[in-house]
């Protein structure tokens, strides 16, 4: 905020109507919201004082990652934007407020709100991936598809399809097929889940 210059001026800033200690100068930066003003004196001692100036001061994001069976989301938004990165360099295409993991390492993500920008705590997840959760008696086939995956070995309470952004596309209940007729052709996650919602698979399918 900057008040009126002139020779021989002296200034006093207020915040709702209460003195602020050493802020003595023709301009002052706000750091916290309310009502201030400036009270101007000359040199030959007129005093004037301007009209408040409302400022509203926008806090800092705070988001926090909840994991739920490999499916990584913010809490604490809604938010403007996000961005989720992996290791420390951003996620192509990872601009939703959910996202499934692929790979083992550190996850975070930033998010925008009325203008200002925030970070996560960091999330470091193991045992992420297909060789790591597969289970060694259930067959997904086929894959690539052109349209009906068949489970078997497994009759899952909960087939999830996602798309590469984390977003669920379809989703079927206690069936041991799927079917991807109607998607557009690349990669997908195929994630199974038991009575109690506890993720049991992820694989990575590709439609043809």
């Amino acid at each position: 905020m900057n008040a009126t210059t002139g020779t021989g001026y002296t200034y006093q800033w207020y915040l709702n109507g209460s003195m602020i200690s050493g802020a003595f100068t023709s301009s002052y930066t706000a750091n916290l919201g309310g009502n201030y003003s400036v009270e101007i004196t000359s040199s030959a001692n007129c005093m004037a004082t301007s009209v408040n100036t409302t400022v509203t001061v926008n806090s800092v994001p705070s988001p926090t990652i909840i994991n739920t069976g490999g499916v990584l989301s913010v809490g604490g938004g809604p938010y403007t934007s996000y961005q989720w990165y992996l290791n420390s360099s951003p996620i192509p295409g990872a601009t939703n407020a959910t996202y499934t993991v692929t790979q083992n390492g550190t996850y975070r993500v930033q998010v925008n709100k009325d203008g200002c920008a925030g970070s996560s705590n960091i999330m470091t997840l193991t045992g992420v991936g297909i060789d790591e959760i597969n289970l060694a008696s259930v067959v997904i086939s086929p894959n690539p598809t052109n349209g009906l995956v068949h489970i078997e070995g497994l009759l899952p309470a909960r087939i999830v399809i996602r798309n590469m952004q984390g977003q669920t596309i379809k989703e079927a209940n206690d069936v041991s097929d799927i079917s991807l007729l109607g998607l557009a052709n690349g990669m997908y996650t195929l994630q199974l889940y038991d009575q109690n919602q506890s993720l049991l698979l992820t694989k990575k399918i590709v439609k043809q």
